[in-house]
């Protein structure tokens, strides 16, 4: 969406306004942009040759190699995603490399070649990172062969962020960190290497605070080790594997704020709806992506108190694997083995838990926002293919309650004759059956033309500003000057042309002729008796190319694709919620697509829900879910006139 587009008031010598009408405002700012986009793209293109450059003068080695790792993800053909990751770095875009580089992607979708490019981007993450984690440890001068080893072979952020754990500074204000100041690391790593026996009297000192009583330095060895343990590698994966394989819930509670009986904090919970039904806890691998924002949205709100709740076995689990890990080291002293069980329980409770709880937080909210994005991506796809409304005068009005209603009206060939802004206010809604009647009046449509005359809109009371537009004066080119050529209108790449040209003398077809139907004709006659693999050959084309030269040979001066694609609903008859019963059969359109079901507009006022429990697969003619833009037939199972909410059960797709 465009946001609004302020234009400067000129004043002219007789006192009145002259404004650029904001059609030709938004033409030039979308101008602007164009060319910005332009350079970010020559920069992008030069940053990534310059940054493969950077890449081998540091000397970023890794055990993997990027494209092979990317095709095994993804099961891809190792020379197809070669190239891909090729051009990509070259600065070309998504849509260019699927339609016009088909020979060397394999023909490879639109969804992969997104998913190379965001794991690409991923991986060279990962890359850059490893560099300045080794850099960062061999400036310590800790940096080991094995560290070294395995820093190469990790291949996500993660796994460099655990390599990097026990030798990344700590935070001074941690518990670890104020004790390694009062200078008991030593003892700490005698615990863990020495069966001797410990002195912690020789440490303690009255006139230093953490040091005053041997308490005090058995607490600060205690949280030496918990850090020791909580940032080794083997004990983290081992709790990160136990938190996937194991009944981890998230739990949902009424926040205490709401409790009050306010009248802002009624109206909350009356928006929310809390039930005990609805805090019920919801396990992990089956939460839904919907009710993960639902309730990071209650959370925001402070309605609701979230946690997460892991399983005590789990916490068991750990104690037995990091006692292990670390006991049969030394054989330890009875008063070391109980400093260490200590640290072991300190470290989970307070360092390890918390952390896999904001971790858990953080990745089911990485994945719903991710999934919505998906579901908005679809039904903005199947909106924007809507049929196109062709041979009607429509009224375009971008809704806005700050900055006015931006509206446009379109004549029946698609020119926008006039466009201004409608402030809303209390009276302005009377005037929506007035405008409705003048527009009738003021654009009836010309006989000859086809487009109504430009209507002389005066004042009235609600409307904010209008912009007549204007002409622009230039030198008018001569008709010699300019020599399009046929191909134009047509989706081939020009770099195709010559290729096409060749073809087209093959067929016998004139170029002036493209999309005409005796061209086309013409054009299918040829390839229902020619072999589509020996004329690529023979014309030295790729059979990707010479199928797309051929489709857009076929295709009609008027193709347009969104023909193919459900034309929009118009309402008749409309009718209110009271009028709906239990049980009556209605048809409608999707006007909106979620993971919990559809919204149906039946011509209400209020879309009704088709739960995704309601889609019987029996109707669904074969697909997995409906589309926005589908008609379907619907029951009416509820009607809640209070909230507004209707619950249907899907009939069949029309």
């Amino acid at each position: 969406m465009v946001s609004e587009v302020k234009t400067k008031k000129n004043n002219n010598e007789d006192g009145t306004s002259n404004r650029l009408p904001q059609f030709l405002e938004l033409f030039n700012w979308e101008s602007r942009n164009l060319n910005s986009w332009r350079e970010r793209q020559e920069r992008h293109s030069s940053t990534g040759r310059m940054g493969s450059k950077s890449r081998d003068e540091k000397d970023v080695r890794t055990a993997w190699e990027l494209e092979s790792v990317i095709s095994d993800r993804l099961n891809l053909p190792l020379w197809a995603t070669r190239n891909v990751v090729h051009m990509l770095d070259q600065g070309n875009t998504l849509p260019f490399i699927a339609r016009y580089r088909k020979e060397k992607t394999g023909d490879m979708e639109v969804d992969n070649l997104r998913a190379v490019c965001n794991i690409m981007q991923d991986l060279r993450s990962v890359e850059s990172k490893i560099s300045s984690v080794k850099a960062a440890i061999e400036k310590m001068g800790k940096l080991t062969n094995d560290i070294a080893i395995a820093l190469t072979h990790a291949q996500t952020i993660t796994e460099v962020d655990q390599l990097y754990a026990p030798y990344k500074p700590g935070n001074k204000g941690s518990l670890a960190e104020r004790a390694r100041v009062l200078g008991l690391q030593p003892l700490a790593e005698a615990v863990l290497k020495s069966s001797a026996a410990i002195n912690l009297l020789a440490y303690v000192d009255p006139h230093k605070k953490g040091l005053t009583t041997v308490k005090e330095v058995e607490t600060g060895v205690q949280h030496i080790l918990a850090d020791i343990i909580h940032k080794d590698k083997n004990v983290m994966d081992f709790v990160r594997k136990c938190c996937t394989d194991r009944d981890i819930v998230l739990q949902s509670t009424q926040a205490k704020a709401t409790k009050k009986k306010t009248d802002n904090k009624k109206q909350i919970i009356r928006r929310w709806r809390i039930r005990k039904r609805n805090l019920r806890p919801i396990p992990v691998k089956f939460i839904k992506s919907h009710q993960v924002l639902a309730i990071n949205r209650g959370e925001d709100n402070k309605v609701l108190s979230v946690k997460i709740v892991i399983p005590a076995r789990i916490k068991d689990d750990f104690s037995h694997f990091a006692w292990r890990l670390f006991s049969r080291r030394v054989q330890m002293g009875e008063f070391a083995g109980i400093l260490l069980k200590k640290s072991i329980e300190d470290a989970y409770e307070r360092l390890i838990q918390p952390q896999m709880c904001r971790q858990i937080r953080s990745e089911l909210a990485k994945k719903a926002e991710k999934d919505s994005i998906a579901v908005f991506a679809s039904n903005l796809k199947h909106l924007l293919l809507t049929s196109p409304i062709k041979g009607k005068i429509i009224l375009a009005v971008d809704p806005g309650f700050t900055n006015g209603c931006k509206c446009a009206v379109i004549s029946p060939t698609g020119v926008c004759h006039f466009l201004w802004e409608w402030m809303l206010t209390p009276v302005a809604s009377v005037y929506g059956g007035e405008l409705r009647d003048s527009f009738k009046q003021e654009c009836p449509t010309d006989g000859g033309t086809g487009d109504p005359p430009v209507p002389d809109v005066k004042q009235k009371a609600g409307q904010k500003r209008k912009a007549k537009p204007t002409v622009t004066k230039g030198k008018k080119k001569k008709k010699d000057d300019f020599h399009p050529n046929p191909l134009d209108m047509t989706w081939i790449h020009p770099e195709s042309y010559e290729s096409a040209s060749l073809l087209m003398q093959k067929i016998g077809v004139d170029p002036k002729e493209i999309g005409q139907d005796r061209f086309i004709r013409k054009v299918q006659e040829f390839t229902r008796t020619n072999d589509s693999n020996s004329l690529a050959e023979n014309m030295g084309l790729g059979l990707p190319t010479l199928k797309l030269i051929i489709e857009a040979f076929t295709r009609s001066i008027n193709y347009d694709i969104r023909g193919e694609f459900a034309k929009p609903l118009f309402k008749k008859g409309l009718c209110s919620m009271e009028e709906l019963n239990v049980g009556t059969v209605l048809t409608g359109r999707v006007e909106n697509v979620t993971h919990f079901g559809a919204f149906v507009d039946i011509g209400v006022g209020s879309s009704g829900l088709i739960h995704t429990s309601r889609m019987n697969p029996r109707y669904m003619n074969g697909k997995q879910s409906l589309d926005l833009g589908d008609k379907v037939e619907v029951k009416v199972l509820s009607v809640e006139i209070s909230r507004k909410r209707i619950g249907l059960e899907l009939v069949k797709i029309l």
